[in-house]
């Protein structure tokens, strides 16, 4: 353990702690990420495997990397577009269901949809059913909008496969839709 890690209530202010051959379960605390430090497992920590989670977030900002500025020539962010794309792909959707489906939270999808609606790109209804249920769907300029930065998308799409490789492409896609499908 180095002298800048320091241990306060049993937690290391430093996950510096996690390479030193005990098993560390984190917990957010005010202010700091600590981690408890709790006995080994047995696992090598001096050598750990590589991080899935990590891997897949630099994978993603790669990828981004090629569509971030057509998002930001038509003033979109990265949610918005995914917004209406599922939208495009799907249909009117419940809002919790465009949530789950666009990996929104749903606090945060309320001001993504409020900025759409604002923006004429979506509609939001109420169900007459239930009024605490509510659908959303693209308008007209929302349609417009998806199909005018398709074909920009579609050449992002190109030229990384062009990097990439289009077998591989589909073979990733492929095990990703695996991966998202399994439970904890």
């Amino acid at each position: 353990m180095t002298s800048a890690a320091v241990r306060q209530n049993g937690f290391y202010t430093e996950p510096i702690a996690l390479f030193t051959g005990l098993r560390a379960a984190c917990t957010d605390r005010p202010a700091t990420l600590s981690c408890r430090l709790a006995p080994s497992s047995g696992a090598d920590m001096a050598n750990p495997r590589p991080s899935l989670t990590l891997t897949l977030l630099q994978a993603r900002e790669a990828a981004m990397a090629f569509f971030r500025p057509a998002l930001n020539q038509h003033e979109l962010t990265e949610q918005q577009w995914r917004v209406i794309r599922i939208l495009r792909q799907q249909g009117e959707l419940e809002s919790h269901q465009l949530a789950q489906q666009a990996c929104i939270l749903k606090p945060s999808m309320t001001g993504v949809l409020s900025r759409l609606e604002r923006d004429g790109l979506v509609r939001r209804q109420k169900s007459s059913q239930d009024q605490r249920r509510v659908f959303v769907a693209l308008t007209e300029r929302g349609q417009q909008c998806f199909v005018s930065m398709s074909e920009g998308m579609e050449s992002n799409y190109q030229k990384i496969e062009e990097q990439f490789g289009a077998e591989k492409m589909e073979q990733l896609l492929g095990l990703l839709n695996e991966l998202k499908n399994i439970k904890p």
